[in-house]
């Protein structure tokens, strides 16, 4: 279909791009798709510019992943008449398309996207506006507002730096300079340093000293001074000192939040149920915003969807998916009159349901109420703080033991000494070894599919002592199975039968069977009958075949078979079974062999406990394995472990684990696309990355080393400095060029620090 579509436009060259462009077509297009769009509340949240002739519209595309994908997604004007242009933002998965909306509307734009394969992500979290990007642009201009008073400051106060005399540029000019110095600090004083001065002032509020109650000590006291001496002719100031100080802690804070921009730690329900319903009222169905759905209301689901709130089926086919909120693998078949829980995803035809719960009242937002419940984690205990916190002291200490020593022996010499003390021991540059550490310990560990929250994530991944990993889309992947055979040995002519059979069925044990079993010949079914949640059976070449459950079949099998059971019998005299495991992801159980370590590890899991000896055998004897639990359980174990003493980093994947990756010391959200839904957690985890989940451990402890010598550096840096400037050897003109000197050299050493421990341990 999508080759079709680009044929016809002339537009193959798509394929010449890459050896796997775009991604494949999963389903058509269903015609009411996306009605939803058609309503004005909910076009108006994408749509942002609209006039008679022109509009432009954003949409989120998760699946963009090569330029083959920015080269068709930049040619929708050759696809559809209307559309006037289109652009790729490629980092943030975004496309914004100008279309005229007289010619084509939303809802054609959005059915476009889909069908060439990337269809676009519409969630009541993605309707939602928020300002997260607002915060992060307004960090960037304050940024840039201070970089361009620092150069422009250096620049005026360069004849200073030469200490040319007043004669030598002019004494009025030499005025004029110093003012307009003074001009350029005061936006980056009371706006680009409102970054640091703000939450210092809520931190003392409550008693607690944070890292930037130093830094904004340290820029008060060089504008202050500043002002001082260029209002009473002494010199120059040290506003380059305070404008190098703002600029280079906001391009640590830059750095640390820069992966955060395609990503959402604290999703919630909406991001993981769509933006509208399909609602029957009076036999007539019509899109209507999931928030405004009430219990009573009937809607329509289609296949692959999601159950937007509890409800009872009341006409259709349900074979629903609840390996989101339950953990286990296998679907589920409903019957008319079953309660169907919110979460669950239909794998069958579309449905109708009677909701028995409001959206907000599901058993699924039950789950997130439960885990917004546990107790916030903080990085108020993170080593940096109390060394900030007495360094500070410490400086006063000695400062004020230092003034009193120059008070009797020479006080014409206190203002330049102590103003040279507190510049030069300035805690930036110490403050600096742990941001930027952390902020290119973030970004190394970016590259390779882990996304952390923050640099206090990473504080307290050293301290964790207990592991816990989710088993079902976790360790195990969402797709394909490894199969056994048991019993009595098929002839190809039986094993052609029974593929023809499991054919002929929707359920995914059934579907992963036809396409492990041998077809011989063409083979057309005549008389075959499925009986849900049994099996199926047929009769061919007077032959009556079964295929399904142990007791459909009346095929005895081991309790303890370690997997999905699908069991076989031919006329009930001749029986044998399969034997269907989830394939364990690549590299994972080498992985859990080198974590365990010096480690607790513990292994959760929806499954049934038949699973649990085949799975200890997989995973080891020092595992410990549970199984058969619930969301609540997950979460009671944490807390649990919690209240023992265990600092527990709990690994998991989908609705299910939520309250456990809150509940835990560290959360840790493993999702096979970090850009759709993932549970709230402190890190997101490429699923297809996880095997090297136990280096990326070591690699975060080793970047301690790192920390641990920028901080040496910055120690000596400033007691050699001080005992200068101390001892009156150091002027606070060449205190102030030092300062955002050492600031540099402490960056490049953590750069070259971290980029050669991701080169010896992630690289491999």
């Amino acid at each position: 279909m999508v080759y079709q579509l680009l044929q016809q436009h002339n537009l193959c060259e798509y394929y010449d791009l890459n050896q796997n462009p775009g991604k494949a077509l999963q389903r058509e297009v269903r015609g009411n798709q996306f009605d939803c769009l058609e309503l004005p509340e909910v076009a108006a949240r994408y749509i942002v510019f609209h006039d008679e002739t022109q509009a432009k519209v954003v949409f989120q595309l998760p699946h963009i992943h090569c330029s083959s994908c920015l080269w068709l997604l930049e040619k929708l004007p050759s696809l559809q008449p209307g559309i006037i242009g289109s652009r790729v933002l490629f980092q943030r998965k975004e496309i914004h398309v100008s279309y005229n909306p007289q010619v084509v509307s939303l809802k054609t734009i959005a059915a476009l996207l889909t069908s060439v394969g990337y269809e676009p992500l519409l969630s009541l979290e993605g309707a939602r506006q928020t300002d997260t990007g607002k915060a992060q642009r307004q960090r960037i201009i304050r940024m840039g507002v201070a970089g361009f008073c620092l150069g422009n400051i250096m620049l005026l106060s360069f004849p200073e730096y030469l200490s040319l005399s007043p004669e030598a540029y002019g004494g009025e000019l030499r005025h004029w300079f110093r003012y307009l110095s003074l001009l350029l600090a005061i936006p980056v004083f009371f706006y680009s340093a409102m970054e640091f001065f703000k939450p210092a002032w809520q931190s003392l509020k409550r008693g607690f000293l944070t890292i930037d109650a130093p830094v904004s000590l340290a820029i008060i006291i060089c504008f202050g001074r500043s002002i001082v001496d260029i209002a009473g002719d002494t010199g120059s100031g040290y506003l380059d000192s305070m404008t190098g100080i703002v600029f280079l802690m906001l391009v640590g804070r830059i750095l640390q939040n820069r992966t955060q921009q395609a990503l959402t730690f604290d999703r919630d329900y909406t991001s993981y149920f769509p933006v509208a319903a399909h609602k029957i009222c009076n036999g007539v169905e019509e899109p209507v915003l999931l928030t405004d759905l009430k219990s009573g209301d009937t809607i329509r689901v289609f296949n692959q969807e999601i159950i937007p709130a509890d409800a009872i089926l009341s006409k259709g086919s349900a074979l629903i998916d609840y390996s989101f909120v339950t953990g286990e693998s296998v679907p589920v078949k409903k019957q008319i009159g079953d309660l169907i829980y919110a979460g669950g995803r239909q794998t069958d035809g579309a449905l109708e349901l009677l909701l028995v719960k409001d959206v907000s009242k599901s058993y699924l937002t039950g789950l997130w109420n439960q885990a917004s419940e546990t107790q916030e984690k903080s990085d108020a205990d993170s080593f940096i703080h109390p060394l900030a916190r007495h360094f500070t002291l410490i400086l006063l200490v000695l400062t004020a033991s230092v003034a009193t020593y120059w008070y009797f022996k020479d006080a014409s010499l206190i203002w330049p000494v102590v103003t040279a003390m507190l510049i030069v021991a300035c805690p930036c540059a110490l403050l600096l070894s742990a941001t930027f550490t952390y902020g290119h310990m973030v970004a190394a560990l970016d590259r390779f599919g882990f996304y952390v929250r923050n640099h206090a994530v990473l504080e307290r991944l050293l301290r964790v002592n207990h592991f816990v990993f989710d088993k079902t889309g976790t360790l195990t992947t969402n797709h394909g199975y490894a199969i056994q055979r048991g019993g009595d040995e098929l002839t190809k002519t039986e094993e052609n039968w029974l593929h023809a059979m499991a054919g002929q069925s929707q359920h995914p044990l059934s579907r992963a069977l036809a396409t492990t079993l041998l077809q011989h010949a063409d083979l057309v079914l005549t008389d075959f009958k499925e009986i849900p949640g049994e099996g199926i059976e047929a009769w061919i070449d007077d032959k009556h075949v079964k295929l399904g459950s142990t007791a459909f079949t009346n095929s005895p099998v081991s309790s303890n078979a370690g997997g999905a059971v699908v069991s076989w019998s031919i006329d009930g005299k001749r029986h044998g079974y399969f034997i269907l495991q989830a394939q364990f992801r690549p590299g994972v159980i080498g992985m859990i062999r080198r974590l365990l370590s010096g480690k607790k590890l513990t292994l959760l899991s929806g499954d049934q406990s038949a699973d649990k000896t085949a799975l200890q055998q997989i995973v080891g004897q020092d595992v410990d394995v549970r199984l058969a639990q619930s969301p609540v359980a997950k979460k009671h174990f944490i807390a649990s472990q919690t209240s023992a003493g265990e600092k527990v980093c709990m690994v998991g994947d989908g609705l299910n684990d939520a309250g456990a990756l809150q509940e835990a010391f560290v959360g840790i959200a493993v999702t096979d696309n970090v850009n759709n839904f993932s549970p709230a957690s402190d890190v997101i985890f490429d699923a297809g990355r996880l095997r090297m989940f136990a280096r990326i451990i070591t690699f975060v402890h080793s970047g301690k080393q790192v920390i641990k010598l920028s901080f040496g550096l910055s120690i000596l840096y400033n007691i050699l400095g001080l005992w200068f400037a101390a001892n009156g050897l150091l002027s606070p003109l060449v205190a102030a060029i030092l300062m955002p000197a050492s600031s540099i050299s402490i960056i490049v050493v953590t750069w070259l620090g971290v980029w050669i421990l991701s080169k010896r341990m992630l690289s491999k």
